[in-house]
């Protein structure tokens, strides 16, 4: 039988000069790829960059330039606030008030509020004259009305049934 010998320790190789110069090689081959890649497209990249901030900007609508004069503008705004006033008023209270102060032989023309100075003109139309009283005593009676004035009242005489125009005016207790 044969003597066997076991080295452990290995011998240095020829070709160990040539796997550090390989991984050189292979170190500076990856480096030269990602620096061609970052100069080539980082100024592409800031183009497109470029390109969708314009492309944004020319979706935006353009910003309105008031060409209204300070005292237009003031006067605007003045009827903007008597419109919202007039929007904020409770209505759903006033027509309430008005349903229960009128009966079916009263008929509402017109409904004009004065919410500056807490009064409201009625003009309606009533199938006869104690309709027209029942209403005004009604309004008179209602807690949402004070000082109720019947201002004018015309009985038309050309029709048959003798309607009455009237119009009244009464000061709105707004609070409901």
């Amino acid at each position: 039988m044969k003597n066997l010998h076991l080295d452990f320790i290995a011998q240095p190789s020829r070709f160990r000069f040539l796997g550090w110069f390989m991984l050189c090689v292979g170190l500076c081959a990856v480096a030269a790829v990602w620096t061609y890649e970052h100069l080539n497209t980082a100024p592409r990249l800031a183009a497109l960059r470029q390109e969708l901030i314009a492309q944004q900007n020319a979706l935006k609508p353009p910003v309105p330039v008031s060409t209204m004069k300070p005292d237009e503008l003031a006067a605007a705004w003045k009827h903007a606030q008597v419109v919202s006033d007039q929007l904020a008023l409770p209505w759903t209270y006033l027509f309430e008030a008005m349903g229960k102060a009128s009966s079916e032989n009263v008929a509402f023309l017109s409904i004009e509020p004065d919410p500056g100075k807490g009064r409201v003109v009625v003009i309606a139309e009533a199938r006869d004259f104690d309709a027209m009283l029942g209403f005004f005593q009604g309004l008179q009676a209602s807690p949402n009305f004070e000082d109720v004035a019947l201002q004018s009242h015309l009985i038309n005489n050309a029709v048959p049934e003798k309607p009455v125009r009237f119009r009244l005016s009464a000061r709105w207790l707004m609070n409901p």
